[in-house]
């Protein structure tokens, strides 16, 4: 039996990839930009783009 969601992530490093790279592309970012780098410069282009996504999975 697998175990609930919660207690598995509390125990193992989970990993998600949702095309965000390709997505911030098409939102306007200009290719070749450090993406990681984007967390701290312009921090606010990420958060959008994950609240984005919580809103798409929730409607």
């Amino acid at each position: 039996m697998k175990p609930p969601f919660i207690e598995y992530v509390r125990n193992h490093v989970v990993l998600g990839d949702g095309a965000l790279g390709s997505y911030l592309f098409e939102r306007g970012v200009e290719r070749g930009r450090n993406l990681d780098l984007l967390n701290v410069q312009a921090p606010d282009i990420i958060f959008n783009a994950h609240e984005e996504y919580i809103r798409a999975a929730v409607s």
